[in-house]
């Protein structure tokens, strides 16, 4: 298979002798529409626009990473999801569940964190002297 668009309908297929058949999904013998790099059969034809590829059937099918499942099970809810990431001032916060918001992965630093807390003790420091000193 050199080319396929499942959105447009149809591809073309090069044959082992080096020639390009053109095909539609009507050419299809099957459920299951091939991809990109899949070995394919198929009876050649001549065509008004050149050569035609029929009853075109999937020998092998190549797995790709863009296939493969790469959601996990959320710890919260047990759906099977893609995390979304949360950014602050474009830095990544955490990971959440699309379903549940739940936390997958907290990706802020721990010195950051010690840092924002720090900030609000000395605050809370600073207002305490003043309101308690008379």
């Amino acid at each position: 298979m050199k080319w396929f668009s499942s959105e447009k309908g149809y591809g073309f297929i090069t044959s082992e002798s080096g020639e390009n058949h053109y095909f539609n999904v009507q050419g299809v013998k099957g459920a299951s529409l091939p991809a990109n790099g899949d070995s394919v059969s198929f009876e050649s034809k001549s065509g008004s626009k050149g050569l035609r590829a029929i009853n075109v059937s999937i020998t092998e099918k190549v797995i790709t990473p863009a296939s493969e499942d790469c959601r996990i099970y959320c710890d919260h809810c047990g759906r099977k999801i893609v995390p979304k990431i949360i950014t602050y001032q474009g830095n990544p916060e955490k990971s959440v569940c699309p379903y549940c918001a739940g936390t997958v992965k907290d990706f802020r630093s721990k010195k950051r964190d010690l840092a924002i807390y720090l900030s609000y003790a000395f605050i809370a420091f600073i207002v305490y002297a003043i309101f308690t000193h008379k």
